[in-house]
């Protein structure tokens, strides 16, 4: 069985005139899949939970990118 492989894009637009804003994201994957990478770098990571903390002074890009074989698939 080939190893599924997941990109996860997502894209934060800051307001036009709004100050820098904090931004929490969690990130939770499937079991049996596992982190190839992640831009930026998370700030915690567990078992399937990755967590971020951004600061939206300009657009901010988050991108993940998982392997393995999900359960139930």
């Amino acid at each position: 069985v080939q190893a599924r492989r997941i990109e996860y894009v997502l894209y934060i637009q800051k307001q036009p005139g709004t100050h820098s804003t904090p931004i929490r994201v969690q990130v939770q994957f499937p079991e049996g899949m596992t982190l190839v990478s992640s831009e930026p770098e998370p700030a915690s990571q567990t078992f399937s939970t990755l967590g971020y903390m951004l600061s939206l002074e300009t657009d901010q890009t988050l991108r993940v990118i998982l392997s393995g074989h999900a359960q139930g698939r």
